[in-house]
């Protein structure tokens, strides 16, 4: 077989094996968020967590001109933002072959890929010599 078509070959097995994979991973695993910041042992409500933003944009609208309202209300938005982010929990369910067979696809379809893409040219690389 032509090199060129053993390539092409080998990226297209390793573009579905990396799909498989991630597909097999992302119906697999189960995704929950909270609202809220917990700082230590301390928690804040996530309706807490809001009220820099509301007190912000309340200025803002009182004087509008001024930027430390602006500046507050950016704090605050991303206040939220990160209380959503640090909250979230990725839960995996599934059992040991799925486990193993979804690496395998993973890792294994990168791999190929990889391999052709950072595989360089022979021919190239001996006029260069």
């Amino acid at each position: 077989m032509n090199k060129g078509k053993s390539d092409v070959l080998t990226f297209i097995i390793g573009l579905v094996m990396l799909a498989v994979g991630f597909y097999i991973f992302s119906a697999k695993v189960t995704v929950t968020t909270g609202f809220g910041f917990h700082i230590g042992n301390v928690g804040i409500n996530g309706g807490v967590v809001v009220i820099p933003m509301l007190a912000g944009v309340f200025w803002w609208f009182v004087t509008p001109k001024k930027i430390a309202p602006k500046i507050l209300t950016g704090i605050g938005a991303a206040l939220i933002v990160a209380s959503v982010i640090m909250n979230t929990r990725f839960y995996f369910h599934d059992n040991l072959f799925s486990y193993i067979l979804m690496l395998v696809m993973m890792v294994g379809g990168a791999g190929l890929v990889l391999r052709v893409l950072f595989r360089g040219n022979k021919k190239e690389e001996e006029k260069e010599k």
